[in-house]
C-alpha cells in the first residue's frame, strides 16, 4: 500500500515564470504575483530518496517528472493559495505507485 505524506520544503514552480514557493508542513503553499495567464505548475521533492516522484493534488495522481499540474482558474490578482495541498508519495520500503492511467491527468 502506498501512502502519501505532507512534506515541508517541496518546491513549487509556476511554468513559464521564475515564481517559486515551498510547501509548508501540511503541504500547503501560496504563489505570489502569478500572472493571470499562467496555467500550470511543477512540484519537486526536497528529498528524492524519501519520496517518489508522484504527487496527489486535487484528488488526482501526477507523475511530477512527466506531468505539470494545473493552476486553478480563474486566478486572482496578487497571492494565490491553491485550493488543495500537494501530497508526495512516501518512498523507502514502499513500492512506487502505479503511473497515472492514460498519462498525465
Amino acid at each position: 500500500m502506498n501512502s502519501v505524506a505532507d512534506r515541508d520544503g517541496a518546491t513549487i514552480a509556476v511554468v513559464g515564470t521564475t515564481i517559486t514557493a515551498h510547501t509548508a508542513t501540511d503541504g500547503s503553499f501560496t504563489l505570489p504575483n502569478v500572472p493571470l495567464t499562467a496555467t500550470q505548475f511543477t512540484v519537486t521533492s526536497p528529498d528524492a530518496f524519501a519520496y517518489f516522484n508522484f504527487a496527489q493534488y486535487t484528488n488526482k495522481q501526477y507523475d511530477t517528472i512527466a506531468c505539470k499540474l494545473p493552476l486553478p482558474t480563474p486566478l486572482k490578482a496578487g497571492a494565490n493559495t491553491l485550493p488543495d495541498n500537494v501530497h508526495l508519495y512516501i518512498g523507502g520500503a514502499n513500492p512506487p505507485p502505479p503511473p497515472p492511467i492514460g498519462g498525465c491527468p
